[in-house]
């Protein structure tokens, strides 16, 4: 157990640079995760008669933040913090 620490360390103490980078980088895809999970709510409570929290002409607005949210800046985010 304390080998795999020992070796998580040696990269951040190794690769300061690098993984200062994929702390961004992860830390952003989450952020965008949670700001496309809202929209993604917003739009099905809005969609579902439950409550009307945006107006009707900025529903699609909101549907397009949710989609780039999730699929663009989440993914990309994502896999730059993965595979740095």
């Amino acid at each position: 157990m304390s080998d795999a620490i020992e070796a998580e360390r040696s990269f951040v103490d190794e690769f300061p640079d690098e993984a200062r980078v994929v702390r961004a980088a992860l830390l952003s895809s989450f952020f965008a995760l949670t700001l496309g999970a809202i929209f993604g709510i917003i739009q099905t409570l809005h969609r579902t008669d439950v409550a009307r929290i945006i107006p009707s002409t900025d529903y699609y607005t909101v549907l397009t933040a949710h989609g780039v949210f999730m699929v663009i800046s989440f993914t990309i985010f994502f896999l730059v913090g993965l595979f740095t």
